[in-house]
């Protein structure tokens, strides 16, 4: 199944490439570029870690998309505001309809 471009807000949009498993950040303009660039957005001990998470909350979506509660649980918890890419999360609720 192709997530391809998964957020898109005023500032980034989040690509995961599901052949790769890698999450990176895209910027939108100027002022994301440059906060890419200063906070090292795509640096690649940042991408491994935030691929690892993309990855789990991907199988946790596509279970939940299929009526699986353990999926569903667990999706909900990545949408919580105090975890890491819980926007991230939140796109694939709305992506995938939950």
């Amino acid at each position: 199944m192709k997530v391809g471009h998964l957020l898109t807000d005023e500032f980034f949009d989040f690509e995961f490439d599901p052949s790769t498993g890698v999450a990176i950040v895209i910027s939108k303009n100027v002022r994301a570029n440059t906060s890419e660039n200063e906070l090292g957005l795509n640096r690649s001990e940042l991408v491994k870690h935030r691929s690892s998470i993309v990855r789990k909350m991907v199988f946790a979506a596509l279970k939940a998309k299929e009526g699986d509660l353990d999926g569903i649980e667990e999706i909900q918890k990545y949408c919580s505001k105090e975890e890491e890419y819980a926007a991230f999360a939140r796109e694939l609720v709305k992506r995938f309809n939950i």
